[in-house]
């Protein structure tokens, strides 16, 4: 992913079916002390795998407000009971761009 730029990051949370089981979810991007969250991107489950894949598309303020280098993903997602389980936090890389605003 690189700032500044439209990205549509792909999420793989394996072991888990988020999408028949209704769940709302959030996915945070985060360096430091900044942070992004995308709620309810659109996702698909493949049973096969039992893996949930989430497609996290940003704008390019959300994306311009990360820096280049690493940042952390993590999901987190609320059923209908209220129940609320968190991923395992991931690491990401973040490129840089020339031109830093929006366009």
């Amino acid at each position: 992913m690189i700032s500044w730029t439209t990205p549509t990051l792909p999420v793989h949370v394996r072991n888990a079916d988020l999408v028949s089981s209704g769940c709302h979810v959030a996915v945070t991007i985060a360096q430091d002390c900044h942070s992004v969250t995308v709620e309810d991107p659109p996702m698909e489950y493949d049973s096969e795998t039992g893996t949930t894949t989430l497609y996290v598309g940003l704008a390019q303020a959300q994306s311009g407000g990360l820096c280049a280098g690493p940042a952390k993903v993590q999901v987190n997602a609320r059923d209908w009971m209220g129940f609320r389980p968190a991923s395992d936090q991931a690491t990401t890389y973040i490129g840089s761009n020339l031109l830093r605003e929006v366009i």
